[in-house]
C-alpha cells in the first residue's frame, strides 16, 4: 500500500468488482490511496483492523450481507463525522439524511468531482 501520509484514504464498498475496480482506477489516478470492501459486514472489519486515517468513505447503497445502510447507520453511531458518499443505482435520492448520492452508472470525471467536493483543500483541512 503507498504511504498515506499526502494522500486522501477512500474506503470503497460495493459488491460489484467492476465498480469498485474502476473507483480505485479513478480515485489513484487522483492520487487518493483506496481500500476495498464488498459488503458493509467486510467494510465494519476492515476498519476495526486498518489503524491509518480515513478520510470519506464512497459506499453503495444495496449490498447482501449488510447493506450500505446499516453500515453508515453502525459507523455514524461510533465515528459521526465521518464523510461519506452513498452511490447506487437502485434509488433515486439518499436514504440516509444529510449524505450525498452519486447515482450509478457514473463516469470518472463525476465521481472524481462528487469526492472533490466532499474533501476539503488540504490534508490539514481534515476534521
Amino acid at each position: 500500500m503507498p504511504s498515506v501520509t499526502q494522500q486522501r484514504v477512500i474506503l470503497v464498498v460495493d459488491d460489484e468488482p467492476a465498480v469498485r475496480r474502476i473507483a480505485r482506477m479513478v480515485l489513484e489516478k487522483a492520487g487518493h490511496c483506496v481500500l476495498e470492501a464488498a459488503d458493509g459486514r467486510a467494510a465494519l472489519d476492515l476498519l476495526r483492523t486498518y489503524g491509518g486515517p480515513l478520510d470519506l468513505i464512497l459506499c453503495d447503497v444495496v449490498m447482501p450481507n449488510m447493506s450500505g445502510i446499516e453500515f453508515v447507520e453502525r459507523l455514524k453511531a461510533e465515528q459521526p463525522d465521518m464523510k461519506i458518499l452513498l452511490i447506487s443505482g437502485m434509488v433515486d435520492e439518499s436514504p440516509v439524511k444529510g449524505l450525498d448520492l452519486l447515482r450509478k452508472p457514473f463516469n470518472g470525471q463525476t465521481l472524481a468531482a462528487a469526492v472533490d467536493a466532499l474533501l476539503p483543500a488540504s490534508r490539514n483541512g481534515r476534521t
